[in-house]
């Protein structure tokens, strides 16, 4: 699982980043709105659509594109991708929910 947050963006967050589930395993907490069901699946979906999008000749399998879960605009419906050597801007989803009153991105 591939989730990039810098040490001091997730330290500024007043909640921690990472969760205890009763199982004893660690469980990423994410900054995305309540209003998004499953933010695990919903932050792997991100991440599977940063790994399809082309990639450059000179990327090898062993940098894994990462997300960003504070990169995430619902306003504009993107989400930006971060490669090896560079990073981009995807469209979110269009079932991706964009606001309170079930707005969604199409």
């Amino acid at each position: 699982y591939h989730f990039d947050r810098p040490k001091s963006e997730a330290a500024s967050t007043k909640e921690n980043s990472v969760v205890k589930e009763p199982d004893g395993k660690n469980k990423i907490k994410f900054n995305f709105p309540w209003y998004v069901p499953n933010h695990h699946a919903f932050a792997s979906n991100l991440v599977r659509l940063c790994e399809e999008h082309t990639r450059k000749p000179q990327e090898r399998n062993a940098y894994k594109p990462r997300i960003n879960d504070l990169q995430v605009n619902f306003k504009n419906c993107t989400f930006l991708c971060k490669r090896e050597f560079y990073n981009v801007t995807l469209d979110l989803p269009q079932e991706t929910p964009c606001g309170p009153n079930n707005q969604t991105c199409k």
